[in-house]
């Protein structure tokens, strides 16, 4: 019976120990788990500020590049529209040399289509019966001696 009580206290002994390495096994985890939660959340915010920084210096960079591509794109353009100005005013020149030659091809075609319809025209009698009725001719259709007028396209106006 003395072994039986002393086995008794023993367990309850060994009992009480387990339970208490147990509740501060679980306040180890706890303090870690809330420790470790606490480290990763700081460095979680720290990368945060890395990332935000270097975003900011690349939105910069860009920033600056956007700007610089759009001076040269100015500055071509400026020069293009010189080079239109330049050549719209020469354009203007040629169309209107090129009109007055026109001018002068159209008069001399009119006085060749006025020369040509003064001709009479001869017909010839047929020697069918007399029941039939001679047919009636069209005219002929008037070809233009002169197409040097027609190669030329019209100056376009703007």
């Amino acid at each position: 019976m003395v072994k039986n009580d002393e086995l008794k206290k023993v367990q309850k002994q060994v009992k009480n120990f387990v339970s208490t390495a147990e509740k501060d096994f679980k306040k180890l985890v706890d303090k870690d788990l809330h420790g470790l939660v606490n480290k990763f959340e700081k460095e979680k915010k720290r990368i945060e500020k890395v990332v935000d920084k270097t975003v900011q210096k690349e939105v910069k960079k860009a920033k600056k590049f956007v700007d610089e591509q759009m001076k040269e794109l100015s500055k071509l353009q400026s020069q293009v529209e010189k080079y239109v100005k330049v050549s719209k005013k020469a354009a203007k020149k040629t169309a209107k040399k090129a009109t007055t030659v026109k001018k002068a091809t159209k008069k001399k075609a009119a006085k060749k289509v006025a020369k040509k319809s003064t001709k009479k025209k001869v017909t010839k009698k047929t020697t069918k019966k007399a029941t039939a009725v001679p047919k009636k001719t069209q005219p002929k259709k008037r070809v233009l001696a002169n197409k040097t007028q027609a190669s030329k396209a019209p100056a376009k106006k703007k």
